[in-house]
């Protein structure tokens, strides 16, 4: 009984070395890729840019901020209402504004160049909230300051610039096999890219669309080179979700979808 037992437990440490040492080699497979290594390039030009960027000084970031805010603060889904005052011709808002944000944005907006009045109106908290709430999870490690709140954002926003990159190398990679210098020259022309990275260097949901439109292309390109490899056509459909809940602009890739489902319908399956 005790040399049965033994038998079973020997294995043990060796398939545990073999796992790791597995690991440790696609690991190190994926470091290499040059995909990989653009990804790494932007990571540190976007901490630059968002580092730069002061406060605010971004298309839309106080209405980004308080969106965020909402889920961070209020815990809640990002949403605004406008509703006639009764006594005023003025417009009352609902949810009622966080009053720390606003008091953040009408400081720092005395030094923007452009410092309107709707600036403290949360008018972005009328997209989808995909963004925002994961933005507004992530800024639950540190305190809910809106400065503090608004680099956690744009850091996020950073992250999914640089997953962009990785998979805009993977889908021209995909595209064109046989000339892997295409992939390179495609992804490292956009990490280099000013405004791809000021884009992703402030708090705002363009960089999430950019990355579901991009990892969508890519399922695309890997659904239509194999006629039998189907499931990536759940990542398309997933990425199309993610896109929506990100931004509505992203309606523009429903016909794409729907033209890759139509040739892989009417695609030749290889006999067997």
């Amino acid at each position: 009984m005790i040399i049965a037992l033994a038998a079973l437990l020997v294995p043990a440490p060796v398939a545990a070395a073999r796992l790791c040492d597995l690991a440790m080699r696609t690991i190190s497979c994926f470091v290499r890729q040059p995909g990989f290594i653009l990804a790494v390039i932007n990571f540190c030009l976007g901490l630059v840019w968002m580092a730069v960027i002061r406060p605010l000084d971004a298309p839309d970031e106080p209405g980004h901020l308080q969106a965020i805010m909402q889920v961070r603060k209020q815990h809640i889904l990002p949403e605004m209402h406008l509703q006639p005052a009764v006594n005023t011709a003025r417009e009352v808002i609902w949810p009622p504004r966080d009053p720390e944000t606003v008091a953040y944005i009408r400081k720092v907006r005395q030094d923007l160049p452009v410092n309107d009045h709707y600036l403290v109106i949360p008018y972005k908290s009328v997209q989808p909230p995909l963004y925002y709430v994961i933005a507004g999870l992530v800024a639950h490690i540190a305190p809910p300051e809106p400065k503090t709140v608004l680099y956690i954002g744009r850091l996020v926003s950073v992250l999914f610039g640089v997953a962009t990159v990785y998979f805009c190398w993977l889908a021209i990679r995909e595209l064109v096999p046989d000339a892997p210098v295409l992939a390179v020259a495609a992804a490292g022309v956009t990490a280099l890219l000013p405004q791809f990275c000021f884009t992703n260097a402030h708090a705002a949901n363009d960089s999430a669309v950019n990355l579901a439109a991009t990892a969508g292309f890519y399922f695309w390109v890997r659904a239509l080179a194999d006629p039998e490899f189907d499931r990536r056509l759940f990542g398309a459909g997933a990425m199309l979700g993610f896109a929506l809940l990100s931004k509505l602009t992203a309606i523009a890739l429903l016909p794409g979808l729907a033209l890759v489902i139509l040739f892989r319908m009417f695609q030749a399956r290889p006999s067997v």
